[in-house]
């Protein structure tokens, strides 16, 4: 359940995940003429929601989070000519928080300049999971394994989630789609998503439209 494009080189890759057993990552340039994945890597876990390819540690080569019942899974892309093609390092973060989280979004969160940082939908709390890059970490051990803060987003189901700069700040904030029909957006302060402190919320709700 679930499929993400990488990027390696000039070649797409593509990772899907189904029934929470295995992520199987197949080359872009073969999906026309080969029947099975170049590598399948074994997770494990219940009820996956969504993956996203990402460039957390800046470096050229895209990983991949996969959110779950139960927390998410970091798989940390390795450096060969291929994408995962030796055992990946894994990190699971999250697993102190129960919920379901069915979203995930990588972006600039403390105002340091660094895109790695992560926000997760937790629909089982109804939070944004704001979980802060360690940018002296090396994988597997890069992000917390509970959130660096978290954002009270109500509602009823909460459903998907993106980032943007949608205060005109120059700052990456997020906005939040749930079962009541409604959007609602974070405003990222000017020091970050990084202290519980009440960032601005802005609820449109998009029945009276």
């Amino acid at each position: 359940r679930g499929c993400r494009c990488l990027t390696h080189g000039c070649n797409d890759y593509l990772a899907v995940i189904c029934g929470g057993l295995q992520l199987s990552i197949f080359l872009g340039y073969q999906l026309l003429t080969e029947t099975f994945p170049t590598k399948n890597i074994t997770l494990t876990i219940d009820s996956p929601q969504s993956i996203l390819a990402a460039n957390l540690r800046e470096n050229g080569r895209n990983d991949l989070i996969v959110s779950y019942d139960g927390g998410c899974k970091i798989i940390y892309n390795s450096l060969g000519s291929e994408p995962f093609n030796s055992t990946p390092q894994i990190e699971t973060i999250g697993i102190g928080v129960g919920g379901l989280r069915t979203a995930i979004v990588s972006a600039d969160l403390n105002s340091d300049s660094h895109v790695g940082d992560l926000a997760i939908l937790n629909r089982g709390t109804s939070e944004v999971e704001i979980y802060s890059r360690n940018n002296a970490g090396s994988a597997p051990n890069i992000y917390p394994n509970v959130p660096s803060r978290t954002l009270d987003a109500g509602g009823v189901g909460l459903i998907n989630m993106t980032s943007g700069d949608f205060g005109g700040t120059s700052n990456q904030d997020i906005a939040v789609t749930d079962g009541d029909i409604r959007v609602q957006i974070f405003v990222q302060p000017s020091y970050g998503f990084i202290i519980n402190i009440s960032a601005s919320n802005t609820v449109f709700n998009l029945a009276d439209k």
